[in-house]
């Protein structure tokens, strides 16, 4: 009688697969790291955008943590994932920190600054120390449209600040 092999034995199966040991602890994801945010700042109060997050190790399971929170997360290419930013929710200067989450892994964060507001208005500095040129200087930045009177003159001149001796 021919003896059998049985397919049990070690090294002896019709397959050479190997079920990962219920001992080992699961392989964790790759660790994500953040090469570049783009755009990096925004003015309080700048119209919403995406922000675009660069970098390496990230999945379709990558999820920005920005701010604090979790976010809702486009993966756009292997390097690039996006989310969107609302700069009208920040009431002061502030700068944030953006990390990427791979599960339980995540990269080290990258400063995102919120500045102040954008100004409609410029600011003119008054160089002139002798009044009739500080007069002339004024008038200047106002035609360039670089100032503009805080109160009305109802058509009259303003006047020169007084000249005193010493």
């Amino acid at each position: 009688m021919d003896k059998f092999e049985s397919i049990n034995e070690p090294g002896k199966s019709r397959q050479n697969f190997s079920p990962p040991s219920i001992n080992e602890p699961p392989k964790l994801p790759d660790e994500p790291v953040i090469t570049a945010l783009e755009p990096s700042s925004c003015a309080i109060g700048d119209p919403d955008f995406t922000l675009d997050v660069t970098g390496t190790g990230f999945s379709a399971e990558s999820v920005i943590h920005f701010a604090g929170h979790d976010e809702p997360t486009v993966f756009n290419e292997p390097d690039t994932l996006s989310t969107g930013v609302k700069p009208s929710l920040w009431t002061e200067p502030a700068t944030v920190q953006c990390s990427v989450r791979n599960g339980p892994v995540e990269s080290d964060p990258v400063d995102f600054v919120f500045t102040e507001a954008a100004t409609e208005e410029k600011k003119h500095t008054v160089h002139a120390a002798d009044p009739d040129d500080l007069e002339e200087e004024l008038e200047e930045a106002e035609d360039e449209g670089d100032f503009k009177p805080t109160h009305s003159h109802h058509g009259r001149k303003p006047l020169a600040p007084k000249h005193r001796k010493k």
